[in-house]
This record gives structure tokens, C-alpha cells and sequence, in this order.
């Protein structure tokens, strides 16, 4: 039973919407009245109506109230009573009166289900003055990666300063780091091969890969210096290096790779976290590898191309 309070006709006897909704819980649920003491036993006293004035629908309408006048009415004067549903509890946040809605993501990622919940609520009427906001894994999904996002940012320029300090140079550095946007080619192809999708987890692995993945194209591009500084020219250090290399990649590539097969096929306690880590590393340093041992080596000749002219003769 809902009562609908007309404010006009309350606020001319003194009467508000509060006065009036603890009247008339205390008159069903009773109000304190202190308490007994009987022997060793004390008994708390609650006031209430008789059952058959509080149990029957019919007579809600005579709960008596009270005004600040000390003059009775009935709850009929001020209020009708009518069937309907309504919130089992009013929350107020920040002085805001807030309703919460909970859903869980049967069968679909965390991602998907808020995109989902969102295009439902375009289609939603919702009056200027209510805010949606999501909460709970989605809002905690958010803050993690934006945490995320900087860490891969760190980890790019963390891992670019290190080897331009090792090698001396800011442009062969940059070549390597080529390597990184295709591991995420195999990140993705990984993730629509398996049905995983990006989340924390996979995040944390695609930062993983930025230190992994460059070890091939520092392997390969240290050769090509080091056969260059031995009197070779551009392209043959660069075919020399591409075959001598071949095999000391391919060798760090499978060791990582294997080691990670455990935990992409692992099925037991745990196995939600470390099986799309897994997942992660291996898509992105399989097709990294593949394609860093034609890229790296095209890019190379690319960005030193004035070497090869001088080399060449001016040709």
C-alpha cells in the first residue's frame, strides 16, 4: 500500500511528509515506550494499535495523527491509500537519493556487459535531473586502466632510454621498438582465436611483452652494427646478420613461448588469471617474432639508407 500524502492539505494543519510516514509506522510497528522491570528482567514497551485496527487494509485510512496543534485527524484527511510498488529502502548518498541496480556478466566479458548496459540506457528516457553512473567491477575496470595505460606508457619509454643508452644511438632504438605494435597484431589475433578479451590480466601480459619482444630485434640489429663496424656494407650485414641470427631467435622465442603453454592450457584453481596471461604472450611473441625477422631488418635499411648511398658511391 502506497500513501500518497497531499502536502497542500498537510501543510495547512501542520503536517509534513515525515510527521506523517513515522506516525504511521509507529501506530503499525509501534513506538518506545520505555521499559518494565520485572524481578532481574527487563522488558522493552512498544505502543502500537490493536491487531484489528493495524491488520486490515480497510481501517489504515483511520490511523489517527497528530498536528503540531495537538488536534487529531485521521490519515484519510490528509492522504489516500492506494496499491502499488515502490523501494523497500530509500538510500541517500552525499545527500543525493540514490537506487542501485546489480547484474552480473553470465557468459560475456566485463567490457561487452557494460557496452551492452549502456546502449540500453541511451534508449532510456531519463529526466535531466537523474545522473547514471556505473559502479562496482565496471568502475574499478576504468580505474585500472587508467593506471594501466601509464604503465604501458613507462614501460615504452623505460624500455627506448635503456637501450639508447646501450647502444649509443637514438635511431636504432627506435627501430626495435617497431617490433612492439606487431605484437599487438598477435595479441589481438590470439584473443579472437581463444574468445579472450582485453582485461586486466591481458593488460598486465601486453606490458609484459614490451620487454620480451624486443629481445629479437636487439639481437639482430647488435649483429648488424657489429658486422658493419667489421667493414661490411649496409645490405650484406643486414642478409648475414638475418641469417646468423635466425636460429639464437627463433631458440629465445620458442623457450618463452613453450614456458608459456602450461599456463595458456592450465584448467585448475587460479587458471582464469594465468590462461589469458598466457594466452597474451604467446599470440604476440609468435607473430612478433614472424614478422620482426622480415620487419626489423626493412626498417633498418630504411632509416640508414644515406649509409647504403655512401657505401654505394653516391648510387
Amino acid at each position: 500500500m502506497r500513501v500518497k500524502v497531499d502536502r497542500d492539505k498537510a501543510s495547512a494543519v501542520g503536517l509534513n511528509t515525515g510527521m506523517i510516514a513515522i506516525a504511521i509506522r509507529q501506530s503499525i510497528y509501534g513506538a518506545d515506550a520505555g521499559e518494565l522491570k520485572d524481578m532481574d528482567e527487563n522488558f522493552d514497551i512498544k505502543v502500537r494499535y490493536a491487531p484489528e485496527f493495524r491488520d486490515k487494509i480497510s481501517e489504515l485510512d483511520n490511523l489517527m495523527l497528530t498536528t503540531l496543534t495537538g488536534v487529531t485527524i485521521p490519515l484519510s484527511t490528509v492522504a489516500t491509500l492506494e496499491e502499488g510498488s515502490g523501494p523497500l529502502e530509500i538510500r541517500h548518498e552525499s545527500q543525493q537519493r540514490v537506487v542501485k541496480v546489480y547484474a552480473d556478466a553470465n557468459g560475456i566479458s566485463l567490457g561487452e556487459a557494460v557496452s551492452k548496459v549502456r546502449a540500453e540506457i541511451s534508449k532510456l528516457d531519463i529526466p535531466a535531473d537523474v545522473v547514471v553512473e556505473m559502479g562496482g567491477k565496471a568502475d574499478a575496470k576504468d580505474e585500472s586502466f587508467g593506471s594501466l595505460y601509464l604503465l604501458f606508457a613507462l614501460g615504452l619509454a623505460m624500455v627506448y632510454m635503456v637501450m639508447a643508452s646501450q647502444f649509443g644511438s637514438l635511431k636504432d632504438p627506435l627501430i626495435i621498438m617497431f617490433s612492439v605494435p606487431l605484437s599487438i597484431i598477435g595479441v589481438v589475433m590470439a584473443f579472437l582465436i581463444s574468445g579472450e578479451s582485453l582485461s586486466v590480466v591481458t593488460f598486465i601480459g601486453v606490458i609484459m611483452l614490451i620487454g620480451i619482444v624486443v629481445n629479437n630485434g636487439i639481437v639482430l640489429v647488435d649483429y648488424i652494427n657489429l658486422l658493419r663496424a667489421r667493414g661490411h656494407n649496409l645490405k650484406e650485414a643486414i642478409l648475414m646478420a638475418g641469417n646468423s641470427r635466425l636460429r639464437p631467435v627463433m631458440m629465445t622465442a620458442l623457450t618463452t613461448i613453450l614456458g608459456m603453454v602450461p599456463l595458456a592450457n592450465s584448467s585448475g584453481m587460479g587458471s582464469e588469471m594465468w590462461k589469458p596471461l598466457g594466452i597474451t604472450v604467446i599470440g604476440g611473441l609468435l607473430v612478433s617474432t614472424l614478422i620482426t625477422l622480415v620487419f626489423v631488418p626493412v626498417i633498418y635499411m630504411t632509416f640508414h639508407r644515406k649509409d647504403m648511398n655512401v657505401e654505394g658511391g653516391g648510387k
